[in-house]
Parts: C-alpha cells; structure tokens; sequence
C-alpha cells in the first residue's frame, strides 16, 4: 500500500485528527513569528501603483 494512502487513514481516524490539531500550537506560530519579525508583513514594491 502506497504512503500516501497510510497517511491519509491515519489522518481521517480520531486519534490522527487530535495529533494534528497539535501542529497549530508547535509548528505554525514559530513561522508567523519569524516573518513577522523579519518584516514579510509588508509589501517589498515603491510606489502607489504597484501596491
């Protein structure tokens, strides 16, 4: 049976959807912080007509 279809039952059981709820809180913040914090927030382009 290919991966992809062991991954994808694992995530469809109860017990896989509790262990991916988890990845908001230990994986997904550090990478909103990190963008933040190196200013990806704005636009990179001058000029109001390319905003």
């Amino acid at each position: 049976m290919p991966t992809y279809f062991l991954a994808r039952s694992k995530m469809q059981s109860e017990a896989g959807k509790e262990e991916y709820k988890k990845r908001k809180a230990t994986v997904e913040w550090p990478f909103g912080n990190i963008k933040y914090n190196m200013k990806f927030r704005e636009f990179l382009t001058r000029g109001i007509e390319n905003v």
